[in-house]
C-alpha cells in the first residue's frame, strides 16, 4: 500500500507583491522626513558663508599682527648686532677712533659712523666723522625715541659734519670699553601697543634689548 505523501507548498511572493511593499515603505520614509531636509536653504548657505568670512578675516588679521611684531623684533635685533659690532671694532683696533651709531627720531633710517681725532689735539680742524654704512628698517618700523649722552667735541662735531644730523642721537663706543649711556625705542605703526627698546650701559658698553 502506498503511503500518502504530504507535500508542503511554500507560498511564493509574486514580483508584483514585492514591488507594492517597496513602494509602501518608500512612502512611509518620505512622510517621516521633514520638509527641506534634502538640501540647504538660502539662509543657511548665507549664514555658513558669513561664518567663513569672519573666521578668514580673523586669521588674516592675526597673521598680519604676527608679521608686524616679528618685523619689530627683527629691527631690535639688528640694532643690537650693529651696536655690539661697533663696540668690538673699536676695542680691537689700535688707532684712537670712536665707533658709533646715529639714530633719528621718526625715521626708519639709521647708520654706523666713525669719528677719528686728528693730530692737532688743540682743535678739531683735522678731525673726521664719516658715515660708514646706512640701514633701513623693514615693514614700517621706525625710531620713536632716542636719547644718548652728548660727548662734547665728538657728538656736536659729527652733527655738524654729517648731512641732516643736527638733531640726531649718537651711541658712541670708546677704545677703553666705555660708551655713551642711552637708549633707542622702536615701534611699528600697525602695532601701536608694542614697542622695543635697546639700551647701552656707560661703564661697560653693554648692549641689551627688551
Amino acid at each position: 500500500m502506498l503511503s500518502a505523501v504530504q507535500v508542503h507548498h511554500k507560498p511564493v511572493k509574486s514580483a508584483a507583491t514585492g514591488a507594492d511593499s517597496y513602494d509602501r515603505m518608500e512612502t512611509i520614509r518620505s512622510r517621516s522626513r521633514p520638509n527641506g531636509s534634502a538640501g540647504f536653504s538660502l539662509i543657511e548657505l548665507m549664514v555658513v558663508l558669513g561664518l567663513i568670512s569672519i573666521v578668514t578675516g580673523l586669521g588674516v588679521s592675526t597673521l598680519r599682527g604676527y608679521w608686524f611684531t616679528q618685523s619689530l623684533y627683527g629691527g631690535r635685533d639688528q640694532v643690537i648686532t650693529q651696536l655690539r659690532g661697533g663696540q668690538e671694532d673699536v676695542v680691537s683696533m689700535s688707532s684712537p677712533f670712536v665707533s658709533g651709531v646715529r639714530f633719528r627720531v621718526n625715521s626708519s633710517t639709521w647708520a654706523l659712523v666713525r669719528y677719528s681725532p686728528g693730530a692737532n689735539l688743540a682743535s678739531n680742524a683735522d678731525d673726521t666723522c664719516v658715515q660708514v654704512q646706512s640701514f633701513t628698517f623693514g615693514s614700517g618700523v621706525k625710531v620713536t625715541a632716542a636719547d644718548f649722552t652728548v660727548v662734547t667735541g665728538i657728538t656736536d662735531f659729527c652733527r655738524s659734519k654729517l648731512p641732516g644730523a643736527a638733531t640726531d642721537q649718537f651711541a658712541l663706543f670708546f677704545a677703553r670699553g666705555t660708551a655713551t649711556a642711552g637708549s633707542v625705542t622702536l615701534m611699528h605703526p600697525n602695532v601701536a601697543s608694542k614697542s622695543v627698546t635697546v639700551t647701552v650701559q656707560p661703564m661697560t658698553g653693554r648692549v641689551t634689548g627688551s
